[in-house]
């Protein structure tokens, strides 16, 4: 069953991929997407390399509540440590 959802997810994004105006759009609806079908997460976002200094991570488009979090040295939290390891980090309970 679990399986299945995330199958038909991951095809749905694949189609929003494919018709998107340009990487901001599919990002943002990448977001909203995989808000809406899992409903563990309550937020869900990108961020991205600052072209202009690769040390720091920047906000893109997310779906949640706002965050301060806009701008993330790569040597700090969860999404630095993902840089830094050029590896995905999953976190069950990202407030612990």
């Amino acid at each position: 069953m679990l399986k299945e959802k995330f199958s038909t997810l991951i095809a749905e994004i694949d189609r929003l991929a494919e018709n998107a105006e340009n990487i901001a759009s599919m990002q943002q609806a990448i977001a909203d997407k995989v808000a809406g079908a899992v409903d563990t997460y309550n937020w869900v976002g990108f961020y991205m390399v600052d072209p202009e200094d690769a040390s720091i991570l920047v906000l893109g488009p997310y779906h949640g509540e706002p965050t301060q979090h806009v701008r993330i040295p790569v040597t700090q939290g969860i999404c630095g440590a993902a840089v830094a390891c050029d590896e995905t980090v999953l976190v069950k309970d990202v407030t612990r």
